[in-house]
């Protein structure tokens, strides 16, 4: 007989080959289950960081069109009557709660003088955001143009007093 498969022949025959094998089956399996389990945590772990982004996208989105709207509301009073609007801009009435989103700066027109530009409207409150700072959308003015800008929550506080915001820092 073939000395190696004489060996092969004797570890079959040991007697404990039985409990060796369910060991190797259960360590397999040991093995498999925490690579499943890692691979769904990952999974669901991106799952929710995507619904997250997509969610901050969204709502940061509705921030800027409703300023855009603003914006362009206050630019076409401002080429239609020639003379800067002085209060919050006639809305269809679909958007009047931005009215109650929005602050508005009636003194803008007496901050343009001091500055190149100045804060027309702006969130009353930040948009809240999970994956990057909270922030809002101003409505800015540069004596010919109104246009929206996203700014941060730090920078809109850096910069709230020369865009005559402050009253709205007092609340």
């Amino acid at each position: 007989m073939d000395p190696l498969l004489a060996g092969r022949v004797a570890d079959l025959a040991h007697p404990d080959i039985s409990a060796r094998v369910l060991e190797r089956t259960l360590r397999e399996r040991r093995r498999r289950l925490a690579r499943n389990i890692a691979v769904y945590g990952i999974i669901s772990l991106a799952m929710i960081l995507l619904a997250m982004a997509q969610r901050d996208a969204q709502t940061v989105q509705s921030a800027k069109k409703h300023a855009a709207l603003l914006a362009d509301a206050l630019q076409a009073e401002f080429d239609a009557e020639g003379i800067h609007p002085l209060a919050f801009p006639k809305l269809d009435p679909g958007l009047k709660f931005l009215g109650d989103r929005y602050y508005f700066n009636g003194l803008y027109v007496k901050d343009l003088s001091a500055s190149s530009r100045v804060g027309v409207c702006s969130q009353r409150q930040p948009v809240s955001v999970f994956l990057r700072s909270a922030g809002r959308y101003v409505v800015l003015f540069d004596g010919q143009r109104f246009q929206n800008s996203w700014l941060s929550e730090a920078d809109f506080h850096r910069q709230a007093r020369e865009l005559g915001f402050d009253s709205l820092l007092a609340r």
